[in-house]
Formats: structure tokens, C-alpha cells, sequence
């Protein structure tokens, strides 16, 4: 009645996918954090405590709900790529880039500072001009640095931010909605601005940040860019992307009991 996954999020989000889809005979999730970001665990609070102790929260925690996303992408050829799932976000721009150029040897060395490297390689690189709308909102359109849909308040992927920022301050693991995350920094200030949001956890408005909130989420870049979902690249050159909640699954999280 439990699937225990020992992984990172990539391996996570092919679980809850199949998890997701399977209706009455669902089973419950259990995440014991082994990868590389580990963003998921991170934002559910499972990576404290020890082996043995985080093992028994995998099986026995207290059970939260969590949203599933689903991604579709259509490639350069405007040919549909089969629907992908994802657990904390997707997205397009420089942050996908920079998942692309990271490399497995790299993040068993580095762990999470892999990204970090890479992200620095694009973080003095312009953005591409995209335009993006959630729903039936007016689109809107510019020239961005990276545009996530994200299920999760933390986003550890952004420029400079590796360590962890809470910039979809509204986002809701089990509210069926996704929030936009659309950063165009156009200097350093801008980056500090979104820096210091990121680290205050501050809902003002804040310049080079855009965000917004819906149940589905369209990213239309002008030129062929990668799509990244849960830090693994499911197009490498995607014309467009739409993402939206696909299902949810039982999630086991701890309670400060079994730690």
C-alpha cells in the first residue's frame, strides 16, 4: 500500500506520475531524498534526522496530499512530445539551460552546487523573449530569463539563488493551482531585488519578478528552448509548453514523532 522511493526529484516525479494515474488502487508515497536537488524533500521537510529515522517516516509519516503536474510539450517541428509528469515545477529559459549543461559526473561530485555552477555560466546571458499566460489571461510578453510553473514555494533554481528561495509565496502543494514564477532581470540590481525576495520571502512587488497564479500555464518562447521539469530535460527544443495539475497522490511527510 506504500511505494518507497530512495532517489532525487527526477526519480520522485516518475513515481508520483505512475502514483497519480492509478485511480482507486492508489498507493501512498514515501521519499527518502538521495538525489542531487532533492527540492521536493526539502519543501515537505524530509531531509532531517537520520537514515533510520527518515526511512520510518517514508512508511509510517503522516500522509499529505500532493498535486501532480503534467507537461506537454510540442517540439520544433510543432510534432506533440509525450505528456511528462513533474512534482515541484517546469519551466523554459536560462534555469533549463543550465539543467541541460550539468552533468551526472559533475552533480555526484558537487551535489546541488552542480546547478550552481551552471547556473553561474548563465547568469550574465540576456533572457529569450517569451510570452506566457495562465489560463485565459492576456498573454504576456518579454524578454525573460527563465519562466517556471512550480507547485512548491521554494525554488532552489534560480540564478543565483542555490541555496533555496521562497519566491511563489502563494504556491500550494494540494491546491489543484500552479504559480508562475517569470524572472527578467535587466542588471545586477534587478537580481539583488530578486535575491532579497527570494530570501525575506516578501510578497511586495519586486522588480525583474513577475508572478501569477492559475489552474493551467502557457509558455511560448520565440525561438526553440529546452524544457526542464523537476531538474530533468523532457524536450530539447520545445515551441511551446503547457502545464496543469494531472492528479495528485498521498504524500507520507513527518509529524516531529518518528524522526
Amino acid at each position: 500500500d506504500t511505494v518507497v522511493v530512495a532517489g532525487g526529484d527526477g526519480t520522485v516525479r516518475l513515481a508520483a506520475g505512475v502514483l497519480a494515474g492509478a485511480g482507486a488502487n492508489q498507493c501512498t508515497l514515501g521519499i527518502l531524498a538521495a538525489g542531487s536537488g532533492n527540492v521536493l524533500a526539502s519543501a515537505l521537510g524530509l531531509r532531517r534526522g537520520s537514515v533510520s529515522g527518515r526511512a520510518r517516516v517514508a512508511v509510517l509519516g503522516d500522509l499529505a496530499d500532493l498535486d501532480v503536474g503534467l507537461a506537454s510539450c510540442w517540439d520544433e517541428h510543432g510534432q506533440p512530445v509525450a505528456p511528462q509528469p513533474f512534482s515541484t515545477m517546469v519551466g523554459m529559459g536560462r534555469d533549463a539551460l543550465s539543467v541541460q549543461s550539468t552533468h551526472r559526473r559533475t552533480k555526484r561530485v558537487l551535489g546541488p552546487l552542480a546547478y550552481g555552477v551552471a547556473g553561474l555560466g548563465q547568469l550574465p546571458r540576456r533572457g529569450f523573449e517569451m510570452s506566457w499566460r495562465t489560463d485565459d489571461t492576456p498573454w504576456r510578453r518579454g524578454r525573460y530569463w527563465s519562466v517556471l510553473a512550480t507547485n512548491t514555494p521554494l525554488l532552489p533554481g534560480m540564478g543565483p539563488l542555490r541555496a533555496g528561495a521562497v519566491l511563489a509565496d502563494r504556491a500550494r502543494m494540494d491546491d489543484g493551482l500552479l504559480d508562475v514564477v517569470a524572472t527578467r532581470p535587466e542588471n545586477p540590481g534587478h537580481w539583488m531585488a530578486i535575491a532579497a525576495a527570494g530570501l525575506l520571502n516578501t510578497r511586495t512587488a519586486t522588480r525583474g519578478l513577475q508572478r501569477a497564479q492559475g489552474a493551467r500555464v502557457t509558455i511560448e518562447p520565440d525561438q526553440p528552448l529546452p524544457v526542464q521539469a523537476d531538474g530533468d530535460i523532457i524536450c530539447a527544443r520545445a515551441r511551446q509548453l503547457s502545464a496543469e495539475v494531472g492528479g495528485h497522490v498521498a504524500v507520507h511527510i513527518g509529524d516531529g514523532r518518528l524522526d
